[in-house]
């Protein structure tokens, strides 16, 4: 009976547990080399429709990540299906396809108003109208989620949301009255940097502007909000700040991991840095470095830029 399961190979279990933990580690190779499986032996085990969504994210390529996606989508059932929908809206929100985005999101909608991931929906398409230029459409979607949403985890980046986006038609004291709210809300304490930092900059009082960068940086003292704090009240940067080049922004981290190896592979210094995006929400960005100076990473950045690569240079 040993020798039968052993000439039978891997249990589909097993499979699909190393084909995550390759996938975590950024060797998209072995993910799909031990995904194959499930495509071609599993398709009744419980596990199959979960493999098939990891296959379809083994890709640092987006456009190809996409074809996977809406090639499942094609025999998948429903709840793989809405699962798949979502994965090809974002994908073209992170290539910056705006409006085919927000046209995604808003089919979404349509056809499932009442799942629980319609707030994300909500909240991302409300991001493509402004970046759309539709910044009336984007405030009203966004004021929906901030003051209707029942999950914290996205109203909380719509209140943002909509207090960048009065800040932007210059109604200071709305912007500043929905950050204040979104400070001092319980729920919200991973994005109170972020609010903060917005209260601060849109209040016209020069004490309540001191009061709320004190908080910021007494609160949050290694994050990039405190170092804009700083700079509001002319306060002396962190020490140890560090600068990098980086070259690719992920929403997944297996993704990131991949980046980051081939960079390794050409002999480069490479981190990835967990960060929050302001409209994006938490991504996985690949920096190289890091730099002791903005003079080096700047003449890094040249260098690749000469090579036709895209990259830009951040302090983290």
């Amino acid at each position: 009976m040993g020798s039968q399961a052993a000439a039978a190979g891997p249990a589909p279990e097993q499979l699909f547990r190393e084909a995550t933990a390759a996938y975590e580690a950024g060797d998209m190779a072995t993910a799909q080399a031990r995904l194959e499986p499930f495509r071609s032996k599993y398709a009744e085990h419980r596990l199959y429709w979960p493999a098939n969504l990891l296959w379809a994210r083994c890709t640092t390529d987006a456009a190809e990540s996409e074809r996977r996606f809406r090639l499942l989508a094609q025999a998948a059932p429903a709840e793989t299906r809405k699962e798949c929908d979502l994965e090809v809206a974002h994908l073209l929100l992170l290539r910056d396809r705006w409006a085919d985005a927000e046209r995604a999101y808003a089919a979404f909608l349509d056809a499932n108003a009442g799942d629980e991931r319609a707030e994300l929906a909500v909240y991302w398409r409300a991001v493509c109208l402004k970046e759309l230029g539709r910044p009336a459409e984007a405030l009203g979607v966004a004021e929906g989620e901030w003051r209707g949403g029942r999950q914290d985890r996205w109203k909380a980046p719509a209140g943002l949301l909509v207090g960048s986006l009065r800040e932007a038609k210059r109604d200071l004291a709305g912007a500043h009255a929905t950050y204040v709210d979104l400070a001092e809300a319980p729920w919200a304490a991973d994005f109170r940097p972020q609010a903060l930092l917005g209260a601060a900059k849109t209040t016209k009082v020069a004490a309540e502007r001191e009061r709320l960068c004190r908080a910021l940086i007494k609160g949050w003292p290694d994050s990039p909000e405190a170092d804009e704090a700083r700079a509001l009240v002319h306060e002396p940067a962190r020490a140890g700040k560090r600068f990098g080049v980086q070259v690719g922004a992920f929403a997944q981290s297996g993704n990131a991991a991949a980046e980051k190896k081939k960079w390794a592979k050409r002999g480069k210094k490479v981190i990835v840095v967990k960060r929050r995006h302001e409209t994006l929400g938490e991504l996985y960005f690949v920096m190289l470095g890091p730099y002791p100076t903005r003079g080096q990473a700047d003449s890094v950045a040249k260098g690749l830029k000469g090579e036709g690569v895209s990259c830009a240079v951040a302090v983290y």
